[in-house]
């Protein structure tokens, strides 16, 4: 005589753990391919945590890598870089015959930043942008290149404020930057810095006149034009909102 076999969803169980009867004997029955309501919760709250980047390029076909890592190409014009834990990141947008673009993003939990990279053709080679000293976060140098002649100005951040704290003017000559420059407390100098192949970094020295030793110089940029740098609270900044004008 064959088995009495029922069979009913298992409330109490949760979405897809099943109950059958066999001659009045409830056995528990879990499908592989379907997870305990529980497990499904955590994956989804998981999933929500995450974020995302949309890099959209002008023109299209661009590399784009994220902290060095190639993760696409933006053949349609736009690429989604999902899955990515709330953390600061440095994007890089890249395609032959373009200068590379370049900016540091900090994504949020569950966060969908869109960014738009214009790459600006040609091969020739241009400072204009913020540059950072890494070890020094309270310093940024804005740069503006007009033809071969550099703008520069340093900018300090403290507890008071943000202010011009050095001006100066040089020439770009291939790769190789020199600037003549004066600070606010009256000293002069002159910086040598090397251009790196992908437009990322800046690498030489600078030496006040007064005492003439050569100090280390290593820059890397941070945004590609001085409007996406921070405003400060104070008039230091009109003079940078304006030079090369």
């Amino acid at each position: 005589m064959p088995a009495k076999k029922t069979s009913r969803h298992d409330e109490k169980g949760g979405g897809g753990i099943f109950s059958e009867m066999f001659w009045g004997i409830p056995v528990r029955i879990e499908p592989e391919n379907i997870l305990p309501k529980r497990a499904t919760d955590a994956v989804d709250s998981a999933a929500k945590r995450l974020a995302a980047l949309v890099v959209t390029t002008a023109p299209k076909d661009a590399e784009v890598f994220v902290d060095d890592e190639l993760v696409g190409n933006t053949t349609q014009g736009s690429l989604v870089v999902s899955q990515l834990p709330p953390d600061e990141y440095e994007v890089a947008v890249k395609k032959k015959g373009y200068r590379p673009w370049f900016k540091n993003v900090e994504l949020f939990s569950g966060e969908r930043r869109e960014l738009n990279a214009t790459l600006q053709e040609g091969a020739v080679v241009d400072v204009t942008g913020v540059w950072k000293n890494p070890d020094e976060p309270a310093l940024s140098y804005v740069l503006q290149q007009i033809g071969d002649r550099v703008v520069m100005r340093e900018v300090t951040a403290s507890v008071l404020g943000t202010m011009v704290t050095a001006e100066g003017e040089g020439q770009l000559q291939g790769n190789q930057l020199a600037i003549f420059y004066r600070t606010v407390l009256g000293t002069m100098g002159q910086s040598a810095t090397t251009m790196s192949d992908d437009g990322r970094n800046l690498t030489g020295t600078f030496q006040d006149f007064s005492n003439m030793i050569p100090m280390t110089l290593s820059l890397v940029r941070t945004a590609d034009s001085p409007s996406s740098f921070g405003l400060p609270g104070n008039d230091a900044w009109n003079p940078i909102q304006g030079f090369g004008q």
